[in-house]
């Protein structure tokens, strides 16, 4: 069983870092082409990326611990098996199945090679429901068998040569019947791609989507969560560079230098962008004041924004004066604090959330402060 699960185990963890190092510019990518996140897209994006690999490791695992792992190798033994169909000889050898009697099927669950040639048909069985998305119209099968029939060429020729030269010796065998196998799934993942893909919004379905977005001037509500998201990672991420060149620890120098960088990207930058703040200049999103001045507005929403981490700042610096001493009121008060904190915190994501889910117009942050987030493209004019 672990010959299975480590690659897909390994695949999944790849798949991971993967996933969390490409999602966010791709979310930014998507809002700035189409002005929405395609959540079905990226789906459908990452699942592949995810079966690829946990396929291509499926086919190299276990490898050998070291690079001449010749003498691994039993002795004369076939470095190719080219004849087809050698798999149902290979079945049949060693039970007592037998086509005329119906009821020596059941021996076919005893053969090691009956469960070979399963695994080799389901390897690319995903792989013809991809490309039945892909393609749509079943009459591109024989596409789909050209494909399916190269990858699996790749797959053994990646075999055959011990990960192209990785290793000294090839530790599998180049076989005919997995071309045969594998390509064989893909076909029938192909046809049976109806039965998966049902709840799948259609490739026209996620156009007409995008140009549904293409042509309205109001940002989506995920949008203005990433272009206050954008704001907040990138101010953290120089307030904690900056305090680097600092050596103090008598005061919160990061989380002062964080307030003061924030505060800036979120009333003093827009002030001087027009309304984009640097993540909306990053996802094209401009915040337009509904009633108020821009700048009474700007400096509602910072707040509005700044507060638990307002809070969260204090605690942490009360909390290292806790450390010094044990005065019981200090620490009462760091306990109430604390849970105001978390408090405040479920406060703004659950608020966050079910305004999501209801498909609000606007965050919080944005309705309270009374400003409109509009986005643009090159062709729009502001």
């Amino acid at each position: 069983m672990q010959v299975y699960t480590m690659p897909i185990l390994t695949a999944a963890g790849i798949c991971f870092l993967l996933a969390s190092t490409f999602t966010l510019p791709f979310a930014i990518l998507q809002y700035r082409k189409h002005g929405f996140f395609s959540f079905w897209k990226t789906v459908l994006i990452f699942s592949f990326i995810f079966y690829c690999l946990s396929a291509y490791f499926l086919v190299i695992y276990p490898i050998p611990s070291e690079w001449n792992n010749c003498a691994d190798i039993n002795a004369g033994s076939a470095q190719a098996q080219t004849e087809p169909f050698r798999f149902i000889s290979d079945i049949t050898r060693n039970t007592s199945f037998q086509l005329s009697a119906p009821s020596s099927y059941t021996e076919i669950l005893k053969a090691p090679a009956f469960y070979t040639s399963v695994f080799n048909v389901m390897l690319l069985f995903p792989l013809g429901v991809y490309l039945r998305y892909f393609f749509k119209k079943k009459r591109k099968w024989i596409y789909t068998m050209l494909i399916a029939f190269s990858v699996s060429l790749f797959f053994e020729i990646t075999q055959r040569t011990a990960l192209y030269g990785l290793f000294k010796c090839a530790y599998r065998i180049f076989d005919v019947d997995d071309l045969i196998t594998n390509t064989t799934g893909a076909v029938l993942g192909f046809f049976m791609a109806p039965l998966f893909l049902w709840v799948i919004p259609s490739r026209d379905k996620l156009t007409e989507q995008m140009r549904y977005y293409d042509i309205r001037r109001h940002a989506t509500y995920g949008a203005q969560l990433l272009e206050i998201l954008l704001n907040i990672v990138i101010s953290r991420f120089l307030a904690e560079y900056i305090s680097r060149f600092f050596s103090t620890q008598d005061i919160p120098l990061e989380d002062i230098l964080f307030a003061i960088i924030f505060f800036v990207m979120m009333v003093v930058v827009p002030v001087i962008w027009r309304g984009q703040t640097l993540g909306g200049k990053i996802i094209r999103v401009r915040l337009t004041p509904l009633k108020g001045s821009q700048l009474s507005t700007l400096n509602r929403r910072f707040w509005i924004v700044y507060v638990p981490f307002f809070i969260s700042a204090v605690l942490r610096f009360l909390t290292d004066i806790a450390h010094q001493g044990t005065n019981i009121y200090v620490n009462l008060f760091i306990v109430g604090l604390l849970l105001t904190n978390v408090l405040i915190w479920l406060i703004y994501g659950g608020h966050i959330l079910i305004r999501w889910m209801k498909r609000e117009k606007s965050p919080f942050f944005n309705r309270y402060a009374h400003l409109d987030a509009l986005r643009y493209t090159k062709k729009t004019k502001m």
